[in-house]
């Protein structure tokens, strides 16, 4: 370790991030207990800029509303916005403000892309809040804004050791560089962000969230609480803020994780490509409106069939190696443990190599890793239904010749059609006769082998 670093000392020193002028005063007046309405919005009036950003968010908060659009910062911007809103904002305004006054001592750390990147994704975070409920818009810009401000604070204090580390990690993982950091500074990015966001006095919930962002599942999180839904939102703004800076082929490289991410929050594949294309557009936005550098980029679009299967060759190398002799990777995702007990066994009887999970999102882990040639699925579950998983895994090379079944024991119509539209291959009413087991072997092998006479969709007895 060369230089431990001590956070109320960094503090004192002066090197970090803070706001100043105006802006510490517009804080210092929402930290009131009795603030005066009229006197914050008179505060901020006297930063133009900063008017600006007020009032595009005081669009953007209720935009269905029928009253008139907010042309100036007055009390009742204030009101629709929220005290605490307004503090967190003009906080993380005033970083970027101040951005040319922070030292580019750290030659392997990218200032003018770490602010294009938060940009991006405090722009996701909010695009993504307006589909799902889980946070108020305001809330989620900031946090995106400053979820990395770790990072910077790191290059502020140590530059010519961090620039060091950041080169020799250029090509390892994120996870190496974080231990990296730990092992050198006593602290990592991670632990300077949280400490930041409680010196800054933002609330629990939101530190906790952006604290695991980089990896969702390392939280433990029950996964259909607030929390679990907010560091997901985080971690899926995070990967589309890096999208927007990326290339054409980092593009291909990126989007699965992406539509993974999406998954885990109910996103269908394309939903999550509106959602990113409306990000490069409040992107380039809110770079124009923060004097932030951003860039000229051509739609976000899902590879067709054909793309993929061109794709699925050029990274064959990668996959599991196909298995030539009719033995196949057998998925069973279902909440029935006895259910999934039986068909492991019996599959497992054949021969075959049988996974099983318990939810939809740790049966999206699996096959993306395993790449199973038959996925048997309940229909619903609470994190992530089948209709999601299978349109999901259809945009990813490889998954094109996978054979995807539906166990339920619903009968309705309108289910049926929707496992179709969804690119389910098979749709098994429960319960079903062990026949059907041999009848999925034989439709999803004719699958893999392209033969045109595949199973139809069917009720089994």
């Amino acid at each position: 370790m060369s230089n431990p670093i001590n956070f109320a000392e960094l503090k004192a020193s002066g090197i970090l991030p803070s706001p100043e002028g105006v802006a510490l005063r517009i804080i210092r007046l929402c930290e009131q207990d009795n603030v005066s309405l009229a006197e914050l919005a008179r505060t901020i009036q006297a930063d133009a800029g900063l008017v600006g950003r007020i009032i595009k968010i005081a669009n953007i908060v209720d935009p269905n509303s029928k009253r008139r659009p907010v042309a100036s910062v007055t009390t009742a911007t204030l009101i629709t916005i929220g005290i605490n809103a307004i503090r967190q904002m003009t906080l993380a305004f005033s970083l970027i403000s101040n951005r040319k006054n922070q030292k580019n001592g750290c030659e392997g750390f990218n200032y003018l892309e770490f602010w294009s990147q938060s940009t991006a994704m405090a722009s996701a975070a909010m695009v993504i809040g307006g589909r799902i409920s889980v946070a108020q818009l305001p809330e989620l810009f900031t946090c995106g804004l400053i979820a990395e401000i770790g990072r910077l604070c790191l290059a502020s204090a140590c530059p010519t050791e961090y620039s060091k580390l950041l080169r020799q990690f250029a090509d390892r993982s994120p996870e190496q560089l974080l231990q990296a950091e730990s092992e050198c500074f006593g602290m990592n990015r991670r632990d300077l962000t949280l400490e930041m966001m409680t010196d800054w006095g933002f609330p629990q919930l939101f530190i906790d969230c952006v604290f695991h962002h980089e990896n969702p599942e390392h939280s433990r999180y029950a996964p259909d609480s607030r929390l679990s839904k907010l560091t997901h939102t985080l971690h899926l703004a995070s990967l589309l803020g890096r999208i927007c800076l990326a290339t054409e082929p980092q593009r291909a490289e990126q989007l699965p994780a992406i539509l993974h991410s999406a998954a885990t929050l109910g996103l269908s594949p394309e939903t999550t490509i509106d959602i990113a294309n409306q990000t490069l557009q409040e992107w380039r936005t809110w770079g124009q409106l923060l004097g932030v550098e951003t860039r000229e980029r051509a739609p976000i679009q899902l590879p067709d069939r054909n793309e993929a299967d061109i794709d699925s060759q050029k990274n064959a190398s990668t996959e599991p190696a196909p298995d030539n002799t009719g033995k196949m990777r057998i998925l069973v995702i279902d909440q029935d443990k006895a259910l999934t007990f039986m068909l492991n066994k019996l599959f497992s009887a054949g021969g075959h190599t049988v996974y099983t999970a318990q939810s939809g999102s740790a049966g999206l882990d699996i096959a993306l890793e395993q790449q199973p040639h038959i996925i048997i699925t309940e229909w619903v579950f609470h994190d992530l239904d089948a209709a999601t998983l299978c349109r999901t895994l259809r945009t990813i090379p490889g998954f094109d010749k996978s054979y995807f079944v539906v166990l339920t024991a619903s009968d309705a119509e309108k289910t049926k059609t929707q496992a179709r539209q969804a690119g389910i291959d098979a749709y098994i009413h429960k319960p079903f006769s062990p026949k059907v087991l041999s009848d999925i072997l034989l439709a999803a092998q004719r699958k893999r082998t392209g033969e045109s006479a595949g199973q139809p969709r069917r009720k089994a007895s």
